[in-house]
């Protein structure tokens, strides 16, 4: 886990810059994302707070299945309620109910 790239992350939503926190998600690799589920939560809301909402989905599942697998359960919780917030944000309001807890 790059900490302080989660550091980093972590200030930027404090700060809500959340333009810049959203960009992070291009420099995430394939391994960065599933390693680090509070980085791809953090960034998964900020591209949905800036309209990024296909690319935020996918971080959203990482950071679930992370946090799942951490047994993380108030940042798995944070992310099943971000992939429920982007199933009715897309209109997918039946999904977005199975999602919010």
């Amino acid at each position: 886990m790059n900490l302080d790239r989660l550091t980093e992350a972590r200030r930027l939503a404090t700060e809500r810059r959340w333009s810049v926190l959203g960009d992070l998600g291009a420099t995430l690799d394939d391994a960065a994302a599933p390693a680090n589920p509070e980085l791809a939560y953090l960034v998964a809301d900020a591209m949905r707070r800036t309209g990024a909402v296909s690319a935020a989905f996918g971080l959203a599942r990482i950071g679930a299945a992370g946090a799942e697998r951490q047994g993380d359960m108030r940042l798995r919780l944070r992310t099943t309620n971000l992939i429920g917030m982007l199933e009715y944000e897309s209109g997918n309001l039946a999904a977005a109910e199975d999602h919010f807890e």
